[in-house]
């Protein structure tokens, strides 16, 4: 684990990676079972699904190392509930930790430059704002898993894919409560908002008024660059924005799920491109970590650190 804290660590840091696909790319690969339920959380109890995990961490964790950047990790625990574990016969509790012990160990061998986050999700379908926990709810609901995420040797929680505001703020408070830093990151519509229609600073306002110990910063994920710029276009409080909002893994495509949650199409678009786009992010609006989500892999994630400069970043 690095000796700096994380919270200082991502305060003074302004160009780092985030890794890019693991779930999709598990999807992908032939053999490889995985849960309607749980997603990969068992995965690394298969061997099969074991070297697929290993090989994604190592391309990531290797360009980080070639291009002398940071890298924000995640564990496989976007489904890692109680609930959703029920029907697998494995310990909700072990399972997390097993999780976050086989990435700190992958990790060791590039010292002190990557960083872990716990993931947690949604309890249902990520792609679905009607079916969004209210805050109260969430936070009951998610408390458990933040709890047990907090107990391993993760450097900070990191609630993703977030379709609503709602079940964001109520899982804020669950991560909060556990004293660990934390992130919460939303999905965006291809016109720029949130599945339950908020734009992005409104869903962020309503974060940072709930909340007694606010996220460290908020990032998006499973979002087509396209998509940010344009919630930054519409956005009347981009120094809201550009204060709170660090981060980003972009998808290369607009997934299937996510093709009816608004009237415009954004193509899909190659490694070099989808560089070119998140690039500009940086550049533009000054986030500060770039990654990848649906349909992008190692090529992805080298092509934004080709653009990014070649020095250690200061932690």
């Amino acid at each position: 684990m690095p000796q700096t804290s994380f919270s200082s660590f991502l305060e003074n840091s302004h160009k780092l990676l985030v890794e890019g696909a693991i779930l999709q790319r598990l999807q992908q690969a032939p053999g490889v079972e995985l849960s309607s339920q749980f997603a990969h959380a068992c995965a690394i109890y298969d061997s099969n699904g074991k070297t697929r995990l290993t090989n994604y961490y190592r391309q990531y964790l290797d360009i980080a190392q070639d291009y002398q950047l940071p890298i924000l990790l995640g564990s496989a625990t976007w489904h890692a509930t109680s609930e959703r574990l029920a029907e697998s016969g494995q310990d909700p509790a072990q399972v997390n930790q097993d999780n976050v012990d086989f990435i700190r160990q992958l990790s060791k061998p590039y010292g002190g430059k990557a960083w872990l986050g716990g993931i947690m999700g949604c309890r249902f379908d990520t792609y679905s704002a009607e079916q969004a926990l209210s805050a109260d709810q969430a936070e009951f609901y998610h408390r458990e898993q933040a709890e047990m995420l907090a107990q391993t040797d993760v450097d900070f929680l990191h609630g993703v894919t977030l379709p609503a505001t709602s079940e964001a703020i109520g899982l804020g408070r669950a991560m909060a409560a556990t004293g660990k830093d934390y992130i919460l990151s939303f999905v965006l519509r291809n016109d720029g908002r949130l599945l339950d229609g908020n734009s992005l600073e409104q869903a962020i306002a309503e974060c940072e008024a709930d909340s007694a110990k606010s996220p460290i910063c908020y990032f998006v994920n499973c979002t087509h660059p396209q998509a940010l710029r344009l919630a930054f276009s519409m956005s009347e409080n981009i120094p809201l924005l550009q204060d709170r909002l660090w981060g980003i893994q972009g998808n290369s495509f607009t997934p299937p799920a996510l093709e009816s949650a608004s009237d415009i199409e954004l193509d899909e678009v190659s490694p070099e491109e989808f560089a070119r786009e998140m690039l500009a992010l940086h550049s533009d609006f000054g986030l500060r970590a770039l990654g990848g989500c649906c349909g992008t892999n190692q090529m992805h994630l080298e092509a934004i650190a080709r653009g990014l400069p070649l020095a250690a970043m200061a932690s």
